[in-house]
């Protein structure tokens, strides 16, 4: 049972993704699909899509870092 508490924490499907990240489900799929590096790694189960928590954590900082303005407090 651990396990699979473990594997719920750790991976994010897509619909969990755009809920935490504010995109929509639409753009995440299309950024997938277009492989030109926009998003979140991903990678797919079968045929479902699916996002480290992690790896969502850390693309929501860089597009923070990439927002911020130079010089702002």
């Amino acid at each position: 049972m651990e396990s699979v508490t473990r594997w719920a924490t750790e991976w994010a499907d897509i619909n969990e993704a755009s809920a935490i990240t504010g995109v929509p489900v639409a753009t995440l799929r299309s950024w997938r699909w277009r492989r030109l590096g926009e998003g979140p790694e991903s990678f797919t189960v079968g045929r479902r899509i699916r996002y480290r928590r992690d790896a969502i954590e850390a693309w929501m900082r860089q597009q923070e870092a990439a927002g911020t303005s130079a010089g702002a407090a």
